[in-house]
C-alpha cells in the first residue's frame, strides 16, 4: 500500500491472523483517540491477540500499532 502519511492517525501492521479474526469493530478500539500512552496501545493490541485466539486463529498473530503525532 502507498500513499501519504498523514498526522494524528494510528497504523496497523498486522499479519493474516490478526487481520482475518478482528472485525471493524475490534480495529475501532486503535482509534487515535483511545491511544494516549503506551500502555494502552499495547493492552489493546494484547486484548485484539487474545481475541483472536478465542476464535480459534491458527496462524501466527502479529501486530504493530504506529501512530503518528
Amino acid at each position: 500500500m502507498t500513499g501519504q502519511i498523514r498526522k494524528e492517525c494510528v497504523y496497523l501492521l498486522c499479519s493474516d491472523g490478526l487481520y482475518e479474526k478482528c472485525s471493524n469493530i475490534d480495529l475501532s478500539e486503535l482509534s487515535p483517540e483511545s491511544l494516549t500512552s503506551e500502555e494502552q496501545v499495547t493492552q489493546k493490541l494484547k486484548k485484539l491477540v487474545l481475541r483472536c485466539r478465542e476464535r480459534k486463529e491458527k496462524d501466527d498473530i502479529t501486530g504493530v500499532v504506529i501512530r503518528i503525532i
